[in-house]
């Protein structure tokens, strides 16, 4: 990375996919991209670095301000770096992200689609279910949590966070009080010594519940009854409380061993006709309000007869599999995490659902031997992590010819890449997007395609 400093006149002119604002200048012939600045802004930026052939800088003065530019509601949202999109009207969020969609699935030669306009978020403040946040010392060595800031792995201390949902603040403030009342030291990333890692809380929007985990280093340390004592007791009467320990020196948030302190290892909610257990380590969409709008979208828009057998690849805990299965002969929902292949099949269990199978594999595996032994599926719904499925995975759809492919995407990068393998045999029925992240540049994609 090459350090650098210049001072520039110029105007902000559009987002990069990323969110952050491309200024251009004619004193200078590059691109500037600065976090911060709002398409419409004009000012002074200064360079701070170059990386990766472009250069970076921030906002030394604002002269005219954008008329999408707002207040932000964060007190830290310019050092947080959580949420990039704080300063702008959600009307231009929206309008950036289905902008944002149609331009990364435009890379895609000869895909021919249509963008709607994009599900908003209602509301779109407090709706996080899910905070996790790393534990430090401040600067007068006083315990402190919060979020990474931006590009680092320095601790923005907040009070609270105005996407999360008002209990997990709640919750943050009682687990960093039991932990100043125990003495509990928090976790040091480069000396390896503290306790205190990170604390994990979500909250089920359909009941009064939330479920805690703490992450420390060691099983055992010093003030660890008194703490967690303290903590169960400040919690409400239908909470969880989890002890996750991790002692290896990762990036990765939870260990391999738990311990339930209070309530039970799950989490309940409902989505939409289902009822969900949630362990700790199972992904669960973290925007309720968004979540039931797309599923419903899901089966709206998904072509079942009941006599058809419905592949749920990337299932997680069994959600949008559950949620078809009543118009499906039968619903095999792959997932490779463990953890979570067992929270489908007791969710399975818990609603009844008798058509549902729950397997535990890599879903390329899956299929790779499922065509090899003559099997067959006549509708696809993918739903796979930030990376997207995969040359490998999409080859093994086109084999096996679905009738439809119902593809939930978090990343429309990755999304235009799948897409791309399955043009040549598929027709895009609908591109909808959904806010699941309100003030982030990050959008939620629901693509239903059909077989030519």
């Amino acid at each position: 990375m090459e350090k650098t400093s210049s001072l520039y006149c110029g105007k902000c002119v559009s987002y990069t996919h990323l969110g952050m604002g491309v200024f251009v200048t004619d004193q200078f012939p590059e691109r500037i991209l600065v976090s911060g600045m709002v398409p419409g802004d004009e000012g002074e930026v200064e360079i701070s670095y170059k990386r990766a052939g472009n250069c970076f800088g921030k906002i030394k003065k604002l002269s005219v301000l954008s008329k999408d530019r707002v207040t932000p509601l964060c007190p830290v949202h310019t050092s947080c770096g959580g949420c990039l999109f704080q300063n702008v009207s959600y009307e231009r969020q929206l309008a950036f992200k289905k902008d944002l969609v149609a331009s990364q699935l435009g890379r895609v030669e000869g895909l021919s689609f249509e963008v709607s306009d994009p599900v908003a978020s209602e509301p779109c403040l407090g709706v996080r279910n899910k905070v996790q946040v790393p534990f430090g010392r401040g600067r007068w060595g006083e315990l402190i949590y919060g979020f990474y800031k931006e590009l680092s792995h320095d601790i923005v201390p907040y009070p609270d966070c105005v996407n999360a949902d008002p209990r997990a603040n709640e919750i943050l403030h009682k687990v960093k009080d039991a932990a100043v009342m125990a003495k509990i030291s928090s976790y040091d990333e480069k000396s390896g010594r503290g306790e205190l890692r990170h604390a994990v809380v979500r909250a089920s929007r359909a009941y009064e519940e939330a479920m805690v985990t703490i992450v420390t280093k060691d099983k055992d340390f010093e003030g660890k009854d008194e703490f967690f004592k303290a903590l169960a007791a400040s919690l409400g009467p239908d909470d969880h409380l989890i002890h996750n320990v991790n002692g290896d020196k990762t990036n990765v948030i939870l260990g391999a061993v738990e311990e339930t302190i209070k309530g039970s290892p799950y989490l309940r909610d409902r989505i939409l006709n289902r009822e969900f257990l949630v362990s700790s380590r199972s992904f669960y969409q973290t925007n309720p309000y968004v979540t039931e709008k797309l599923y419903q979208s899901i089966l709206d828009h998904i072509e079942l007869t009941g006599e058809e057998t419905v592949l749920d690849a990337y299932g997680g805990i069994g959600t949008i599999g559950l949620i078809v299965a009543d118009k499906a002969k039968k619903v095999i929902s792959v997932e490779n995490v463990p953890e979570a292949t067992e929270d489908a099949k007791k969710n399975a269990e818990l609603n009844h659902v008798t058509n549902f199978e729950a397997v535990c594999s890599d879903v390329g595996d899956y299929l790779e031997v499922l065509a090899k032994n003559g099997g067959h599926i006549d509708v696809a719904v993918l739903d796979p992590a930030r990376r997207g499925c995969g040359q490998r995975t999409m080859d093994q759809i086109l084999s096996l010819a679905p009738s439809q492919i119902v593809y939930v995407s978090c990343s429309p990068m990755s999304l235009a890449k799948d897409l791309a393998v399955i043009k040549d045999h598929y027709f895009i029925r609908l591109v909808q997007p959904f806010d699941m992240f309100p003030y982030t540049p990050h959008v939620e994609t629901l693509v239903v395609l059909n077989r030519k």
